[in-house]
Parts: C-alpha cells; structure tokens; sequence
C-alpha cells in the first residue's frame, strides 16, 4: 500500500506541474472560458484514470485509490464545469477498464460523480483555498464513506479508516501543492506583466512598445495596409515635478494613460516609451483618421482636470506628433513622427503637427 500511496503522490506532483506549464499563458480558474475548464476538466479525468491503475486492491472486484484527488483538482481550477466531466470520465473508466459493470463499479462511478457536482459547487462559492479544501475532503469523506458502507456494509469499517486518513492526507498535500504552484504562477506573470509593462500607468512600455512597433511594420510590408504613429509628450511636465513634486507627476502620468486607455480601439497599442512622451500604434488607419485622433486627444488632454495627492487640482496640455503610411515610408515613421512632435512643440505646443505637414512647408 505505501508503494502505491508514494507512487500517487509523485504522479499527482508531476500531473500539477505539466498542467500548470501547459496553461502557463493563460492560467485556468474559475473566470476562464467553458472550454478551457472543460479542456482541464477532462486531462484531469484522464489523470483519474491513471490513479486507478495505482489502486490497492482488495479483490477483484473492489479497488481502493486516490481518484477523487483529480477531481479535486479539477474543481479547484475550473468549478463545476471542470469537476463534473472529470467525475464522468473517471467514472467511465472505472467501469470500462477495471471490473466492468459489477456493484462496486457501479456505486464507485455514482460517487464519483456526485462527488464532482458537489466538490464544482464548492469551488464556486468559496473563494479561499483551504476553506474549500476542507469542504473537498469533508465532501469526500462522507461521499465514498456512504458509497463504501452501501456496497460492503460493516465489511468496510476495516478499510475504511485507512482509506480515508490516506485520502485526507493526500487531499492536504494536493492542496499544498496548489497553493505552492499558484503563488509560483502569479509571480511569474508579475515578473511577466513588469518586463512589458510600464509599473506607473499600467500601458506598454519601451521594450514592448519596440515589439508592437516592428510587429506592425512586418504586416505593413506583408500587407500594404495603412498603418499611423502617434507620438504625444505632456507640455511642460518638468514645470509640474518642479512645482508641485514627482507625486505630482506621477498622478498626472497615470492619469494621463487612463486617459488615453479609455479613447483608443482595442486593436491600437498604446505605450508610455520614456518621462512625459507617450505613443500610439494605430494600425489600418490613414492619415486623415489619425490626424482626427490625434486632435481629439489634444482636445481631451487640454479639458482634463488631473486629481493631484495633495488634493489640488490642475491643468496640462499636450503636443502630438504624428506619421502615417503609405505617405511614409514605414521603416521612417519612428523618425518622422518624433520631427512632426518636435515641431509642435517648436510652434508653441498643445497642438497636433504631421510628417506630411512638414514636408508641405518644405
């Protein structure tokens, strides 16, 4: 029995691990779509089955196994909708592929799955780790208790102690075991978010920006589609750290990129490349529409009212710089947008000037 409880244990480990780097991008939880937690629910059926063939068995009809911790798991990641397919499928396999259709298989399968509709419920209604842990493995014990006294009567009170003290140990050790891989995950996708992620205002920031802007200009060659740039720095920035303090500027920054988050399409990419200067990504959009949205933002900017931490209260405004192609060529947009913004600056700021009006009044 301890060989077979070792060997549980060292697969349940290594099932958790494949799992979590299989779904590493997109982890799965209870707000994941239904056919991430039905894909997951049914690796973890499958991984039941594999439980089963580690079984202790008692005769050739009874087997005695740690099946229900796939379920479990099931339900902790993906609630009902994960939990009772696992149910089903570990059910099926009870039945196809060890003893057939008998009374033991057959009340084995039927808690199985009530277990995975009660253990899915659970999940979804409790939110803290081991609290629903605890009702998992009270759930557990009172359903294979129930299903183990029907089918062999007082027969059962002989394993039945050591079923469910191996099965409840098991149950705290898979939830160690989450517990251990779920704050691993959610680190990693903080390092993850920081690498890409500018940490004041939440937007892109340079590095990521850099990988958005030679993605669009790989489908402006592939595709000669229009593709504009937008590059927006906040008028007299220095003059707000300086007078009012980096907190300040700071608020003015993030607010500024919720700003921006709040007008821009899904589609354009907006980033925050360096102090006060922001940029936009617009792809399939020509250059009247980015001239048009560009002055809308200016507009914006100009009429916002920032919320500082000292409770003041003031104004900026902002210059915008803007390059589109085809009117340029797209290896140049970088370079033409950073000229246009240069310009509008130049000419007073709180304006909007373009790669194609600088080439008219040259």
């Amino acid at each position: 029995m301890l060989k077979n409880l070792i060997a549980n244990m060292a697969l349940l480990t290594a099932y958790l691990f494949v799992v979590t780097q299989l779904f590493r991008n997109r982890p799965v939880d209870i707000r994941a779509s239904n056919r991430r937690k039905l894909l997951f629910g049914t690796l973890s059926g499958g991984f039941g089955i594999v439980l089963m063939s580690y079984s202790l068995v008692l005769d050739e009809l009874t087997r005695l196994d740690l099946r229900y911790l796939a379920v479990m798991v099931a339900a902790q990641y993906g609630g009902l909708t994960a939990a009772l397919p696992a149910g089903l499928i570990v059910a099926l396999g009870r039945v196809l592929f060890f003893g057939g259709f008998n009374h033991a298989s057959i009340t084995g399968s039927v808690s199985i799955i009530i277990f995975g509709a009660v253990a899915g419920m659970a999940a979804e209604r409790i939110a803290s780790l081991w609290p629903r842990w605890t009702i998992f493995l009270l759930s557990f014990s009172v359903i294979s208790s129930a299903g183990m006294l029907y089918s062999f009567g007082m027969r059962s009170l002989e394993y039945l102690p050591i079923y469910l003290g191996v099965g409840i140990s098991g149950g705290y050790f898979t939830a160690y075991l989450v517990s251990h891989l779920n704050r691993s995950t959610a680190t990693l996708m903080k390092l993850k978010d920081a690498s890409v992620k500018d940490f004041l205002t939440g937007l892109n920031n340079r590095r990521s920006f850099n990988t958005a802007y030679q993605a669009a200009l790989t489908r402006v060659y592939a595709q000669e589609r229009p593709l504009s740039l937008l590059l927006l720095d906040i008028d007299h920035f220095k003059q707000i750290n300086d007078t009012y303090g980096h907190g300040a500027g700071d608020a003015v920054l993030a607010q500024f990129g919720r700003m921006l988050s709040g007008m821009m399409r899904s589609q354009d990419t907006i980033s925050r490349i360096g102090g006060e200067e922001f940029s936009i990504i617009l792809p399939d959009c020509p250059h009247e529409r980015a001239l048009e949205i560009a002055e809308r933002i200016r507009q914006a900017a100009e009429s916002y009212v920032y919320r500082l931490p000292n409770g003041n209260r003031l104004t900026a405004t902002v210059s915008v710089g803007a390059a589109s192609f085809p009117d340029t060529p797209a290896g140049e947009l970088l370079s033409e947008a950073d000229a246009a913004l240069y310009e509008a600056k130049r000419l007073g700021r709180n304006r909007v000037c373009s790669s194609k009006q600088l080439k008219e009044r040259k």
